[in-house]
Parts: structure tokens; C-alpha cells; sequence
């Protein structure tokens, strides 16, 4: 009888701590869960500056220096009437949860978009 009553003492002890970790675990994510941020968000990331010096790294290797900045110094004229392009990238699956926001997306988009501009969508389904 003994036995069982440590056992089982030992037991409630196990389930005790047990517990505790648990609920702690779950209070971090339902705090984790509350800190996103509510509400729609975009992230512009400008690209073009990043694919110009990959592209003139690889020029620096074949062209001369002065080539070189003759090309970058027409590059500068030309970019004041270069129409923007937007790129979308769309992760659909079965039930259609990422509808909500590729339709906030391309709203933004159109309130700044000028004649010219071009939208470009990736889609990814699932």
C-alpha cells in the first residue's frame, strides 16, 4: 500500500510539472500570436539597384573605366522615364486565404501606379 501511495505521489508531482510547462509554452505563442501585426501590411523592396551592380560588376570585368561611366551616365538620363514594374508573388492553395490580400495588394498598387507601369503576379499554388 506503501507503494502505491508513492507511486502515485510521484505521478501527481510529474503531472504538476508537466502542467506547468505546458501552460507556459502556451502562454509564449498566444503572446507571440498577439505581437503580429495587425491589420494589412506591404513590403516594397526595391530590386533594381541590386540586378544594376550585379550587372556592372560583371561589366567592370570586360569594359573599360571610362566605357563604363559613359554607360552609367546614359543609364541616369534614361531612368528618369523608365515605367515602374510591380511584382506580386501570389501563394494560393485549395481554400483561397491568400485571395484577401493579393486584392489589398494590387488596390495599393493601383492608387500609385502611373500609364505605363506594369504588374507582373507570381503564383505559387499548393
Amino acid at each position: 500500500m506503501d507503494i502505491l501511495h508513492d507511486a502515485l505521489g510521484f505521478a501527481a508531482r510529474g503531472f504538476i510539472v508537466f502542467a506547468t510547462i505546458a501552460l507556459t509554452v502556451l502562454f509564449c505563442v498566444a503572446v507571440l500570436r498577439r505581437r503580429r501585426p495587425r491589420g494589412s501590411w506591404l513590403r516594397v523592396k526595391p530590386l533594381n539597384k541590386q540586378i544594376e551592380a550585379l550587372g556592372d560588376a560583371l561589366r567592370g570585368n570586360l569594359m573599360k573605366r571610362r566605357e563604363l561611366r559613359r554607360l552609367r551616365r546614359k543609364r541616369k538620363k534614361v531612368e528618369a522615364g523608365r515605367p515602374n514594374v510591380f511584382v506580386l508573388d501570389f501563394k494560393g492553395d485549395l481554400f483561397a486565404t491568400a485571395v484577401r490580400n493579393l486584392r489589398e495588394e494590387v488596390t495599393a498598387i493601383t492608387a500609385v501606379a502611373g500609364k505605363g507601369d506594369e504588374v507582373v503576379v507570381r503564383l505559387e499554388s499548393a
